[in-house]
């Protein structure tokens, strides 16, 4: 989503968020009103401070922000508490595309006339062109192997994706290499397998695109973050795993949280751990954790 300015006042300046088209409504930060929400950024905020509102207006945590600029939370920290003073023109910049501001003065809270754009509005990363073309290009017929596909293997490979996401420094450069190649495969196996060894394909299937929406927040297009947690749940439902569909579901949640559906996003939720409770006697401690994250 790109963002935009709206009209100057004497003690506040407007930050705007481009949403869904809706009626308008409440939200933590501001309100939304015809696809919109407005922003206030009192004008006597400090570059620290305006830095968190903005972050938190996009349901950005600190950790996130501070990875896609290249450095760690704590640093960050210091920045928005005042603690260290931000004075290097790129990070200020690297700062302004991640949170998709199309004007640094929203960060600065310079008056000068002249504004400095922000190139695209939105941070760049060398994974995304790949990982866009796996997903958004998905083939209407498909090659498959004359061997069928082992969906033990492929799910090996999902879930070392997902243990390099949570454990490297660099995950996102690292999980967004592996991505394109593990989203054709198990879609390939999907289409390749029958009976109960597709339905374990599914699960490896909705468990990457999963992963996918996670490896690519904040640098996607909002277009693709959808269709990867529509696909994460069409998967899921064809696999009858209810651990997966739960887990799709929160994905998805999220995404409708983030686009101010908050009674949607709550409902939709409240369906899928009703789904999941009565499996929970006995289950492993995933389908807990997925219970408890619902």
């Amino acid at each position: 989503m790109s963002s935009r300015t709206g009209r100057c006042r004497a003690t506040a300046r407007p930050f705007v968020i481009p949403l869904l088209q809706r009626p308008a409504v409440r939200w933590p930060q501001g309100i939304l009103e015809k696809g919109y929400i407005f922003v206030e950024i009192p004008s006597n905020l400090t570059t620290g401070e305006r830095i968190r509102l903005l972050r938190e207006s996009r349901g950005m945590s600190r950790p996130v922000l501070a990875g896609l600029c290249g450095r760690g939370p704590d640093w960050l920290k210091k920045i928005e508490s005042g603690e260290r003073e931000l004075r290097s023109h790129a990070l200020l910049m690297r700062l302004a595309g991640a949170l998709q501001l199309d004007d640094l003065q929203l960060l600065t809270g310079s008056d000068a006339e002249v504004a400095t754009p922000v190139g695209g509005g939105r941070l760049t990363h060398s994974s995304m062109p790949a990982i866009w073309e796996a997903v958004m290009a998905r083939p209407l017929l498909w090659d498959l192997p004359q061997t069928p596909p082992d969906p033990a293997a492929l799910q090996a490979r999902v879930d070392e994706a997902w243990r390099l996401w949570h454990d490297s420094d660099r995950n996102r450069t690292q999980v967004g290499a592996r991505l394109p190649a593990l989203i054709r495969d198990a879609e390939t196996a999907v289409r390749a397998l029958e009976g109960s060894r597709r339905r374990a394909a599914c699960v490896a299937l909705s468990e990457t695109y999963r992963l996918t929406g996670q490896a690519t927040a904040y640098i996607a297009p909002a277009e693709m973050a959808w269709v990867v947690a529509d696909r994460a749940l069409a998967a899921a439902q064809a696999s009858d795993n209810p651990s997966a569909i739960a887990a799709a579901a929160w994905s998805l949640g999220n995404i409708l949280r983030s686009t101010a559906s908050a009674d949607e996003a709550i409902g939709f939720v409240q369906d899928a751990a009703s789904l999941l409770r009565p499996h929970l006697d006995g289950a492993p401690a995933d389908w807990r954790g997925i219970y408890g994250a619902l």
